[in-house]
């Protein structure tokens, strides 16, 4: 409920900047999706590197 306050509050705000913070919302979302895949992408690497290590030493 207060989101929607905030948005009766402030609606000549949002109509003025509004696209800014669309802009800020999407690209910190794709800056965080991104960053989350090369995390993922490193470990899931890292987990095989140490298997066939483990492979070879057995």
């Amino acid at each position: 409920m207060p989101a929607v306050v905030a948005v009766v509050n402030y609606a000549q705000l949002l109509m003025v900047e509004g696209w800014k913070i669309f802009l800020v919302i999407a690209i910190s979302t794709m800056l965080t999706l991104g960053a989350t895949g090369l995390v993922v992408d490193r470990v899931y690497r890292f987990e095989i590197w140490l298997q066939r290590r483990k492979m070879r030493n057995e």
